[in-house]
């Protein structure tokens, strides 16, 4: 009789435990509410990473409006990486390549498909951070660029985190600042700046072995060329507030093996647009080696103050714009990502989200009429590798 392998069964014992862990903290961080900013920690982020990890994703954007009329897509190849430097330092890395290409938004736009000029441009994007770890607190200071042909931006940030002494309670902290660079390539002569200040207050609370939730304050301000210089007629304020609260819930279920996350978003700004977001993601473990992620997100938005559909604007001068990114509108997003796990810390995914985005749909009252519904594909693939 052979001898079982007990090294690959202390190594499956391994990954189930560390799989409960994963289930609990897998996005928990919120998305980041402002440029540079890590809105809000990982819930075990009270402790630096004790290995490199390495995660590499490539994804393809496309959407597309009315009697299929293609508009815009986007290749994007991103990097991120995270590391200990030392015994309480770590340092995270992230690089993006946007390449694009179409058409802007349909409506009263210079760059639409059927003006035969079109977009084509590539987008850099990186940031870098360094955190510090202290027995009861943690400190990162984080800096962010970001280049395209008609537009330059550069950002830094500071966060904070403080934990109670069993680490059941995290509390978060952040401020940021960006500055850009506004050109055009219809407008050669167009060279304007804007600047955006922002800040953040957030609280982690573990509830018990298999719950914990999560809320975060997020305001911004920013100043400057607002406007969007490839819509004929568009003249925006030259500031805009604002505030977000997102609160965020995380369940692991133990007789499935998987967990729940739950997260509803208030937007409000200056400008008048208000918004609703719900998601909600389910983790899935599947044997050993597979993990399924479905994912629901509804989201709802007021038109902003000075959007209109009558073009051009029947009283110039004033703030306008046609943008349907500030109109009225409900959007549903339905998703699924399947993740395999190969071992030795090596694991590989893929995913795909389909967004349908319609007037009709906005919560409480019709949205900004006579737009066509607007639809939306992301498809990703990549790989994670810990060191």
């Amino acid at each position: 009789m052979s001898k079982p392998n007990t090294k690959r069964g202390k190594n499956l014992r391994r990954r189930r435990s560390q799989r409960r862990t994963k289930c609990l903290s897998a996005l928990v961080a919120a998305a980041a509410a402002l440029p540079g900013l890590h809105a809000v920690p990982e819930a075990s982020a009270q402790n630096m990473a004790e290995q490199a990890q390495f995660r590499f994703q490539y994804a393809y954007y496309k959407d597309w409006q009315g009697a299929g009329q293609d508009r815009i897509s986007v290749r994007a190849p991103m990097a991120w990486l995270k590391t200990p430097v030392g015994e309480s330092t770590e340092f995270e890395g992230s690089v993006v390549l946007d390449t694009i290409s179409g058409a802007s938004p349909l409506y009263h736009d210079t760059l639409t498909g059927a003006s035969g000029i079109g977009i084509e441009d590539e987008r850099f994007a990186g940031q870098a951070k360094v955190t510090e770890y202290f027995d009861d607190y943690s400190i990162g200071v984080n800096t962010s660029y970001s280049k395209e042909d008609d537009y330059e931006s550069r950002g830094v940030a500071i966060d904070g985190r403080v934990w109670n002494e069993n680490k059941s309670t995290t509390f978060a902290f952040g401020l940021s600042g960006n500055s850009d660079d506004i050109s055009s390539t219809n407008n050669p002569d167009l060279d304007e700046t804007s600047n955006t200040f922002g800040g953040l207050l957030g609280v982690t609370q573990v509830i018990n072995k298999n719950s914990l939730l999560q809320s975060n304050l997020t305001f911004s301000r920013s100043s400057g060329y607002l406007s969007d210089p490839y819509k004929p007629g568009d003249i925006r304020p030259e500031e805009r507030n604002r505030f977000a609260w997102l609160n965020r819930y995380v369940l692991y279920v133990p007789d499935l093996k998987g967990s729940f996350h739950l997260d509803y978003r208030h937007y409000r700004d200056s400008w008048g647009v208000n918004s609703h977001t719900f998601d909600s993601m389910w983790f899935q473990p599947i044997g050993e080696v597979w993990t399924l992620r479905p994912h629901v997100r509804f989201y709802s938005q007021s038109k902003a103050d000075f959007f209109s559909n009558v073009f051009p604007d029947p009283t110039p001068g004033r703030a306008f714009s046609a943008d349907q990114r500030l109109s009225g509108f409900g959007e549903i997003t339905l998703g699924l990502k399947v993740i395999r796990d190969f071992g030795k810390d090596f694991s590989m995914h893929v995913g795909v989200d389909l967004v349908e985005q319609r007037g009709a749909w906005k919560i409480g009252s019709r949205g900004s009429p006579n737009i066509e519904n607007f639809h939306e594909a992301i498809l990703a693939f990549g790989f994670s590798k810990t060191f």
